[in-house]
């Protein structure tokens, strides 16, 4: 087993976030499975940490892993708004989270969503809402744990 390290991602993370995603979606068979994050999203993500907690995964100074959510969504992110029924004002929207190829199956995903949910209980939110495409089984399953 592996020695991983489970901690909160920086701005000066973007560009080996940017090139993990990177592999991950070339790695990809079916594309429509994954919504890689832009540079912009990730720019403004950073520049409001405390709206926008990030968490990487190191294993021997590599970045494996990464994932993060936003706590206050607004109109342009606000995934809930499509949801009958659900106070959005205790809602948060799951934005992304990917694997490296080579660190698939030791379930970072799941350890990630799990960490980014606690996150989200703190700061008082009773929903947390993410897309996942219906025939990716992988993702749906950790989600739904």
């Amino acid at each position: 087993m592996k020695n991983y390290e489970i901690i909160i991602a920086e701005k000066s993370d973007i560009e080996n976030i940017l090139s993990l995603q990177k592999s991950v979606t070339e790695k990809i068979s079916i594309k429509e499975w994954f919504v890689p994050s832009t540079r912009a999203e990730l720019e403004l993500a950073f520049s409001k940490p405390e709206s926008f907690p990030a968490l990487k995964v190191m294993c021997e100074n590599q970045l494996v892993a990464f994932s993060y959510i936003i706590l206050n969504p607004d109109e342009s992110n606000d995934i809930s708004r499509d949801i009958e029924d659900l106070n959005n004002k205790n809602c948060c929207v799951y934005e992304t989270v990917f694997v490296s190829p080579l660190y698939r199956g030791y379930g970072l995903q799941s350890t990630l969503i799990s960490k980014l949910t606690d996150i989200a209980k703190q700061n008082g939110k009773d929903f947390i809402v993410a897309t996942v495409h219906p025939n990716n089984i992988f993702s749906s399953s950790n989600f739904l744990k």
